[in-house]
């Protein structure tokens, strides 16, 4: 007895060893790390071209041509990232989400908002939708209920089976036959319980039941259960095999004709999970497995080998002219011929050809006049400035030595009318007349388009001017001189600390004047910080003593948000510096503000000095100033295209108390 124990341990450990050896070499795993957005992945659909697509369960869906993943989400323009399935049917994919239904047809992605979808059905022509509760179908772009009866229509439906002649609805809390969908005149209840997945294949009718198992049904009886398998939530047939998905228990493979036990698949022998989802059969016969936590698994079926060699085929993934996609016509379908408009002679194709096994082994070769280009890697072509006439473009691919059939596409690029020759003959008589008014008409327009941008011009010289001159007249030379003079003398009496301070301060004026001057903008907060400085060294330089205050009122926004043109005050601050103060006024100070009200930042420079217009009456202004006055002014009333410049002063009981300079300019911020 110990000897057969022996025996049957060694055989045991060959066997488990020979069965892992056998499904590491069959099972490729993809998931975050092979450019997934997740790794719950839901549903898997395969469309014409060879694409593979996967529903995520919180990401949207996924493209994947053997190599690379392109993934479409809410940016795409999907109603929700939380996906529950997708179908392909001819051109169009179906995706299911939270939120509702979304569309894919070509490049564009339409959308229908409705209760969550949780499943689709395609049956006789028509798309059934599983909603949260009740059957729905798809018709013109409208989710539409489909009444049966109250228990169906208030209960989850689970799973949805047509046999050729009635349809079977597995419910939560029953199984229901029905003749006619459509119609559902009569609905008949077969049996009680949670049925939670239906599989017609040739003669066999199966039905699952949740926590009890599998089992086969026959005149509408079930006559036999198949096995005890707990928690089925889907069954598959893939060639000779049933796939019976449990929760959370991997997957168990069964004989179709027998269903005697053939294997099971899960962490413990080939996955890395037990939480699988779906099994997807594509057109080379791979299977390919979606977990719920895992990503998905490329799976060679043991029973049923593809030719992974095959002849590839090529198809039109778009065709664009002048650089607008044709989503009006089923371009790999279409075999007549395209008719371009004489302007319409810029054409580019983008073709693919999809080997899932071995994506960077296609190379194409392709020809629109002449011979074959050579092989390349390439997927897409362009061609620019097309004579008119009758052209075919000719696509080919091949995998390694293999090649594809080679794929037309024909098209007609028109002549001018003024090229045919019923029109020649016809209209010669008239050709003068139309040609000089199209002549004088043309002229006319030139002249008005040459006048719009001389003025455009003039308009764009004139801000550059304002510009230059801005830049040009930042900081009085004066001002530069006494700065320097001070230097000097600090220099002199040897006041280390307050030299080295000076000249910092005047270095980083400079070199953020310097800086400002190549930016059309700056941030509310450089302004702030130049002026500060600037405002700091003329304390130092100036015979009178003055005070200045910044106040902001910016409604809670980041003053590095708020933008403005660099040095806009400037000008103003130095007026004031210089003409404001004499020696009899009382405690000089100048104060600066910012103030965000209605959508314009309005800005002030208030001083307590002798006044604008009292100064301009005494002595007059500099040269500098006024010209720097001025032409600021000018910049801000051309920013804010309002007449928004005051220059006032500031009286109390017909006595001058000071000078206020204020604008405002449009709100403008980088977020």
């Amino acid at each position: 007895m110990k000897i057969k124990i022996y025996f049957l341990t060694v055989f045991f450990s060959f066997w488990l060893t020979d069965f892992l050896a056998q499904n590491n070499r069959e099972l490729k795993n993809y998931s975050v790390a092979n450019g997934l957005p997740e790794n719950a992945i839901v549903a898997i659909s395969q469309d014409e071209m060879g694409y593979l697509w996967y529903a995520t369960e919180n990401n949207g869906i996924v493209r994947f041509d053997g190599d690379d993943f392109n993934i479409y989400n809410t940016n795409s323009g999907l109603i929700s990232n939380k996906v529950n399935n997708l179908i392909f049917i001819k051109d169009s994919l179906f995706i299911a989400t939270e939120l509702g239904l979304s569309i894919k047809v070509n490049h564009q992605i339409t959308s229908i908002k409705s209760p969550e979808v949780l499943a689709f059905y395609y049956i006789e022509n028509t798309l059934y939708l599983v909603l949260n509760k009740g059957l729905y179908k798809l018709r013109d772009n409208k989710v539409i209920a489909v009444n049966i009866n109250n228990e169906i229509d208030t209960n989850r439906i689970n799973d949805i089976a047509y046999d050729g002649k009635n349809f079977w609805i597995a419910t939560s809390k029953a199984l229901y036959k029905i003749e006619d969908i459509q119609n559902p005149s009569n609905a008949i209840k077969m049996e009680y319980g949670n049925f939670t997945s239906l599989l017609f294949y040739e003669s066999h009718f199966l039905v699952s039941k949740e926590n009890e198992g599998l089992f086969l049904v026959k005149n509408d009886r079930i006559i036999k259960k198949i096995n005890s398998f707990k928690a089925i939530f889907n069954l598959k047939k893939i060639d000779n095999e049933l796939w019976i998905f449990s929760k959370n228990n991997g997957i168990d493979l069964v004989n179709a004709t027998d269903f005697s036990f053939v294997r099971k698949i899960n962490k413990y022998n080939s996955l890395k999970t037990n939480h699988t989802k779906t099994v997807f059969k594509d057109h080379l016969n791979t299977l390919w497995i979606a977990t719920l936590d895992a990503g998905f698994y490329r799976f060679s079926n043991l029973n049923s080998k593809g030719n992974l060699n095959e002849k590839p085929r090529i198809y039109f993934e778009n065709i664009e002219v002048v650089y607008q996609s044709i989503d009006s016509i089923n371009i790999n379908n279409y075999n007549k011929e395209l008719s371009l408009k004489p302007n319409q002679n810029h054409i580019s194709f983008s073709f693919k050809s999809v080997a899932l096994h071995n994506p960077k082994s296609i190379k194409y070769r392709y020809k629109l006049k002449g011979p074959f280009s050579p092989w390349t890697s390439n997927t897409s072509v362009n061609f620019a400035n097309l004579e008119p006439g009758n052209y075919t473009f000719l696509i080919q691919a091949k995998n390694a030595e293999i090649k594809s059939e080679i794929k037309t596409f024909q098209f007609l690029v028109a002549k001018e009318f003024y090229q045919k020759p019923w029109f020649i003959g016809s209209l010669f008589g008239s050709f003068l007349f139309i040609l000089f008014f199209i002549f004088y008409q043309k002229n006319r327009k030139t002249k008005r388009i040459n006048k719009e941008y001389t003025a455009k011009l003039e308009l764009q010289n004139h801000f550059i001017y304002l510009e230059q001159k801005a830049l040009q007249l930042q900081m009085n030379p004066h001002f530069i001189f006494n700065v320097l003079n001070g230097i000097k003398a600090l220099g002199i009496s040897k006041n280390t600390d307050k030299f080295t301070a000076t000249v910092s301060k005047f270095a980083t004026l400079l070199r953020a004047i310097l800086q400002n001057s190549s930016k059309e903008e700056i941030n509310l907060k450089e302004e702030i910080e130049t002026l500060k400085i600037y405002i700091e060294l003329a304390q130092q330089m100036a015979s009178i003593p003055f005070e200045f205050s910044f106040y902001l009122e910016v409604n809670n926004t980041d003053l590095e948000e708020i933008l403005l043109p660099p040095m806009l005050l400037q000008p103003f601050v130095e007026n004031a510096i210089e003409h404001a103060f004499n020696l009899k006024t009382i405690d000089p100070k100048i104060a600066i503000s910012f103030i965000i009200k209605n959508k314009f930042l309005h800005c002030a420079i208030e001083d307590n000095g002798i006044g604008y217009f009292e100064k301009l009456s005494q002595k007059g202004t500099p040269s500098h100033q006024s010209m720097a006055i001025n032409i600021t002014r000018e910049r801000i009333e051309n920013i804010s295209k309002y007449n928004v410049f005051t220059i006032e002063e500031i009286k109390e009981n017909d006595c001058i108390k000071g000078t206020k300079v204020s604008f405002k300019i449009p709100l403008k911020t980088d977020y």
